[in-house]
């Protein structure tokens, strides 16, 4: 168990350690439960694996017995399909004597599922005396969980479309300084990004002077459907086509594309090389 004056939320025991996001609804939800419920102690127990291999920390609000017991060993030790257990005192039931803290008694494990299925963790509650619980109880203390199960999913969900935009601008960027030729990043004809050839090649100083524009906006208008083809078609053919630079100028190009899966999508890499360029 951590001492009565360690911080409460188990992942930042240094002063100052920063928060995950996940980590901050579950420190909310350790909190709003605590309260809500009127028990000493509320912790969140994560399930799976950190950013480092190990095992998350627990998140709690409140102490039980002057500290603020680990209650990871507490949730393995019941049914690991239960939506929710209670104990009406823990000292009585042979599945967690010895895994509690002596103080404990009154024991309430809610499983974090969201509606898609996804098992985050389990929501635990606390108390050093035996207590009643009604099913109304029961049914708020299941749609909490179930909410914040839904939010961490959405959290999850969002780093890992962070992780792949990541992914995917690395990549740009290493094709941009591996070859000298104007690069453009498509989707459904809309320019979503380009490199600083291509800025150059149309005389444009800014990335925003192109991004969610047209590429059939940069060119000459007799060469748009040319330029939707190109866009459209899963194994383009290298075509000629006239840009236009920023001043009015033509700027003939040979442009080749390239279609990129992405999150389901389908972007497209637009390589243009000035005519007559090697």
């Amino acid at each position: 168990m951590l001492p009565a004056d360690a911080l409460s939320v188990a992942p930042a025991l240094e002063p100052g350690a920063a928060l995950d996001p996940a980590e901050v609804v579950l420190a909310r939800l350790a909190r709003l439960a605590a309260n809500a419920f009127g028990v000493p102690l509320a912790q969140a127990v994560r399930y799976g694996a950190g950013g480092d291999g190990e095992a998350p920390k627990p998140i709690s609000h409140g102490t039980l017995g002057g500290g603020v017991p680990d209650l990871r060993l507490a949730c393995a030790a019941l049914p690991a399909d239960a939506a929710l257990v209670v104990v009406q005192d823990a000292a009585k039931d042979a599945r967690l004597v010895g895994v509690l803290p002596p103080a404990a008694r009154f024991f309430v494990l809610a499983a974090l599922e969201g509606a898609d299925g996804g098992a985050h963790g389990a929501l635990c509650l606390l108390d050093e005396r035996p207590r009643e619980w009604s099913a109304l109880h029961g049914e708020a203390l299941l749609d909490l969980a179930a909410h914040t199960a839904d939010l961490l999913g959405a959290e999850a969900r969002h780093t890992a479309a962070q992780a792949s935009l990541a992914e995917a601008e690395a990549r740009f960027q290493a094709l941009d300084e591996a070859v000298d030729v104007a690069l453009f990043v498509l989707e459904d004809g809309v320019v979503l990004d380009a490199n600083a050839r291509a800025l150059s090649l149309l005389g444009h100083a800014h990335l925003d002077d192109v991004a969610g524009r047209l590429l059939t906006g940069l060119a000459d208008p007799a060469h748009a459907p040319t330029l939707d083809a190109l866009g459209a078609s899963a194994s383009p053919a290298p075509c000629e086509v006239t840009l236009r630079h920023a001043g009015g100028e033509a700027v003939p190009v040979r442009m080749r594309a390239c279609p990129f899966p992405y999150e389901g999508r389908v972007l497209r890499f637009l390589v243009a090389s000035p005519l007559g360029a090697a």
